[in-house]
Order: structure tokens, then C-alpha cells, then sequence
């Protein structure tokens, strides 16, 4: 079973999904110390992203939609393919 990791953008007004970009390289290892997770950690619940963490994330993807924290939640979240 192979897992797919994405950022999904949510509406805050109506918690609907906006948009989602699949992050295809997906190096565990960093972002289990970013998010400051134990190593055994698979990471396949939901992280929030927040505005502290651009720096890191835009080491390892291009958000083409930009980052709207006002009105919009941010999430890694990982899916069985």
C-alpha cells in the first residue's frame, strides 16, 4: 500500500476544501522533525500548517495558490493509494 501526502486548503467561512497540491516527495524524516514527531512516526494523520512553518515547507514544495491564514486553514494530510 503505497500513501499520498497533499496540503489541502480549507475554506474558514464554510470548512469547505478549496484546493489540494500532493507533495510527491514526501521526506518523512524531515518533516517528522519539523513537526517535532518521533522518528516511528508514519505521519498519517492530519497536521496543521501554520505561517512559522513556510520556510520549511517551501524548501520542499511550490504552492502555485499562495497562502491566505486569514480565511484559510492549512492541513498535511496522507491517504492510502
Amino acid at each position: 500500500m503505497a500513501i499520498r501526502r497533499a496540503i489541502r486548503a480549507y475554506s474558514n467561512s464554510s470548512e469547505h476544501e478549496l484546493w489540494a497540491l500532493p507533495i510527491h516527495d514526501f521526506d518523512l524524516e524531515a518533516f517528522q522533525a519539523e513537526f517535532q514527531l518521533e522518528v516511528g512516526d508514519p505521519m498519517y494523520d492530519c497536521w496543521p500548517i501554520t505561517l512559522e512553518r513556510l520556510p520549511f515547507l517551501s524548501r520542499h514544495i511550490v504552492n502555485p495558490h499562495g497562502w491566505d491564514f486569514n480565511n484559510v486553514s492549512y492541513l498535511i494530510e496522507a491517504e492510502a493509494a
